[in-house]
């Protein structure tokens, strides 16, 4: 267990991240705690001579147990805490809140009432006025590069096995995808497919107990998960493409185990611990009814687009409070068995296709990192399986959900194209357009959410408005109409043009991880999407004109097919009730 912990310790040092936030910044981060103790941060950071000292120390038998004597069971500086639960806390907190505001009121003298009203004009009338940005150091157009750098593949081949590799600056770390194609699933396998695959790497493997398996995977990956892709085809939009992947990452140097273990876990996993399957179900569902209030304006977006796309659809009854409602249901399934089988014969199911594979690592690192891949990887016979595809029957959307929430998600949809369409470049720039010039002002400033915007879904085909932890419902969608209003009634200038097209290259352009830009390079590769579509991208988004805005506005944004979609506090659903939305509870 020592040598495990030591292990994590050391991948997590090694590793280069930067997919989230800059590797430098996240470098910087770490060494504040040193620096603001007046210790030295280039020891914080190079854990090194740290690792090997406790290696040493781990020697003997005693080290841990003595560490827990010292610092926890004979510590006498320490406090127990308890905390109880109270179901009325948010209802005594409203009302302290409105009696004490009450009291205030009750409390002003005429001339304050008045001195508080022309404050509130004078903010209305400072939020209206146009900031001289030209005081302020500016990028343009002209400082973009020419083109996005796209990370190239070497393929090699053997014995049927297809590797695709990328010699990135990894650190030391080589990262794995193994990728099988879908086969055609029912409505209960599409349902059931993200538990199975995340809950593939949480149990058994073969005669491996999931704890067994846990501690297998310490000693020697930095982690092991699985996903799936679901999209539309590129230059076919009633045709999806699926597949789904086995991810991990490892050391270098355990490149054979770290393999072997990959191979294992795609082919051998046990889904007959029904109380494991028990366990897994219910940590899902506590995860998902937690997530509700963190993620209600995508839950939100997610309802209003479900009518608009087959991969819309899906998202919606997969990730979308659908998937809790039936999380709950599996929940209170007594029969566990019978679920477990359903998901052992999915994962039997999704494993007959022949994988391809993904390596990632460094210069040295990356040859022995392919050869040990060829030599340990064991491909089960793999059968042609029908082509993956999804029923789809688009509707209008008109639904608000009640929730255990003390604010509101609004969310609007209108149906537009997928990426490869000419106009979906246009309204990638719309979206930022939009949110600069006056969602922002009147969602957030004025409408008092804490935040709110728009922006187009060119995997799904839909342009969405939205708004997060919002304390209206109907003003907030009067809102998203006034915006459009707004874009077509007033002269726009080409300044506020090139701040929307600069947000979107900037999402476009933004460096990640070494390891994290060749994954997407490979995905994009996987769907279509090579360096020169993506270049060609692009350039359509940084050669957007004003015309072009205004025709995709009047070309789609047209309130006949737009759909409607609310997460709701329940003090809200007699609002919702009356612009037409039927109410479901969560």
């Amino acid at each position: 267990q020592v040598e495990s912990v030591l292990h994590q310790l050391e991948l997590s040092q090694r590793e280069v991240g930067g997919d989230g936030y800059p590797y430098g910044l996240q470098i910087i981060l770490s060494a504040i705690s040193a620096c603001t103790h007046f210790s030295d941060p280039v020891e914080l950071l190079d854990l090194d001579p740290a690792l090997h000292r406790l290696r040493e120390k781990a020697k003997n038998p005693e080290f841990v147990s003595d560490l827990i004597y010292k610092y926890l069971l004979n510590n006498t500086h320490r406090v127990t805490l308890t905390f109880k639960p109270n179901a009325q806390l948010d209802e005594r907190k409203n009302q302290a809140e409105k009696n004490k505001l009450e009291a205030i009121k009750a409390a002003l003298s005429e001339s304050e009432v008045t001195q508080i009203v022309e404050q509130g004009e004078a903010l209305k009338a400072r939020q209206l006025l146009k900031d001289d940005e030209s005081i302020l150091p500016k990028v343009g157009i002209s400082d973009v590069a020419s083109e996005l750098k796209v990370p190239e593949a070497v393929i090699y081949k053997h014995n049927d096995e297809i590797v695709t590799a990328y010699e990135q600056g990894t650190n030391g770390l080589t990262y794995h995808q193994a990728i099988l194609d879908l086969p055609v699933l029912n409505a209960e396998e599409l349902t059931l497919l993200p538990l199975t695959l995340g809950y593939l790497t949480e149990i058994g493997v073969g005669d491996d107990d999931y704890l067994s398996v846990q501690s297998k995977q310490s000693l020697v990956v930095g982690g092991i998960s699985a996903f799936s892709s679901i999209r539309a085809k590129l230059g076919d939009d009633d045709k999806t493409q699926g597949y789904w992947a086995l991810s991990g990452k490892a050391l270098a140097r355990n490149h054979a185990d770290f393999y072997k273990l990959m191979n294992d876990t795609l082919y051998n996993a046990d889904f007959s611990d029904t109380k494991r399957i028990g366990d897994l179900v219910s940590q899902s569902l506590s995860r998902k009814e937690q997530s509700v209030s963190g993620n209600g304006h995508g839950l939100a977006m997610n309802i209003a687009c479900s009518g608009m796309s087959a991969v819309a659809q899906h998202a919606y009854k997969t990730s979308g409070l659908p998937a809790l409602v039936n999380l709950r249901a599996l929940n209170k399934d007594s029969n566990k068995l019978s679920l477990a089988k359903k998901f052992s014969d999915l994962h039997v199911k999704i494993t007959q296709s022949k994988p391809q594979h993904l390596i990632i690592s460094d210069t040295s690192n990356v040859k022995d990192a392919v050869d040990a891949l060829m030599q340990n990887w064991k491909s089960q016979s793999s059968q042609c399986a029908d082509e993956f595809n999804l029923d789809y029957k688009p509707t209008q959307v008109k639904e608000a959900w009640v929730a255990p929430t003390q604010t509101n998600f609004c969310a609007k949809a209108y149906p537009t194209v997928t990426a490869d369409h000419d106009d979906s470049p246009a309204l990638s720039v719309l979206g930022a357009f939009l949110r600069n010039g006056f969602l922002h002002t009147a969602i957030r400033e004025q409408g008092g959410a804490y935040g709110g915007g728009a922006s187009q879904d060119s995997a799904i085909g839909a342009f969405k408005f939205y708004s997060y932890r919002d304390p209206r419902v109907s003003g907030t969608f009067d809102d998203f109409d006034r915006a459009i209003e707004w874009f077509k009634q007033v002269q726009h200038d080409e300044e506020s043009l090139e701040q929307a097209i600069l947000g979107v290259i900037s999402s476009i352009d933004k460096p990640g991880s070494p390891a994290g830009e060749a994954k997407q390079a490979f995905h994009n590769e996987l769907q279509g999407r090579d360096s020169k579509w993506r270049n060609d991208f692009r350039q359509k988004i940084l050669n957007v004109t004003l015309d072009d805005l205004q025709r995709v506005v009047s070309l789609y944004l047209k309130p006949d097919n737009a759909s409607i979609a609310a997460v709701i506090s329940d003090q809200y659903k007699n609002e919702a009730q009356d612009m037409g939305m039927t109410i479901y509870e969560i």
